[in-house]
């Protein structure tokens, strides 16, 4: 077994070539090729929520919810280009009157890599028409859109979801297979690609 310290509180971590740690200060390369190397986060929001994610051809980026943006970074220069999530759902919610600076919405929950891309899982899931699975290039570009039916039966019904909807929190993309995932449920849905 072998312990990697680090000095920065990080919250996100990714690893391929290299092990990166994302904190308030940056993105940290911890252990690997580039070990050592500080690049100083992009230009976000204040206080912006990310997810760190390496896809298969070892890019790394930033994926910010609320303003539905990917942050890619330039492992050469240290530099990040900014590149808005082209999505239709997206554009609906960009284009509304801001009601309140302190109240946003995420635009998706969960994102994931997988088959050199990445997926999210579109907000809100409407459980009657189903939940939205985005699939977009490393240039932010969509690529697919996945609509995934939500099984019933899943739990007792209660007076929230009288027909036992599955809830989706999170999502898994393992090759040909898509999970939606209810950890709270306790109930994972499989569904294939094509």
């Amino acid at each position: 077994m072998e312990t990697i310290p680090f000095e920065q509180q990080g919250s996100k971590c990714t690893f391929g070539r290299d092990l990166w740690i994302w904190s308030r200060t940056g993105l940290e390369s911890i252990k690997g090729v580039r070990a050592g190397r500080h690049i100083a986060p992009p230009d976000m929001p204040k206080y912006a929520p990310v997810d760190l994610l390496e896809l298969t051809d070892y890019s790394v980026g930033l994926l910010e919810p609320k303003e539905g943006v990917w942050y890619l970074l330039d492992q050469r220069t240290g530099t990040w280009s900014r590149h808005p999530l082209a999505a239709p759902e997206f554009q609906k919610i960009r284009n509304m009157p801001v009601q309140d600076e302190h109240v946003t919405v995420p635009l998706f929950i969960s994102p994931r890599s997988g088959d050199g891309d990445f997926y999210v899982l579109s907000t809100p899931i409407r459980r009657k028409e189903g939940a939205k699975v985005l699939r977009f290039d490393s240039q932010g570009n969509l690529l697919a859109r996945y609509l995934c039916p939500l099984p019933t039966s899943v739990v007792p019904p209660s007076a929230m979801n009288p027909d036992g909807y599955l809830v989706p929190e999170s999502i898994a993309v393992m090759g040909p297979p898509l999970l939606l995932i209810s950890p709270f449920q306790k109930v994972v849905a499989s569904y294939g690609l094509d």
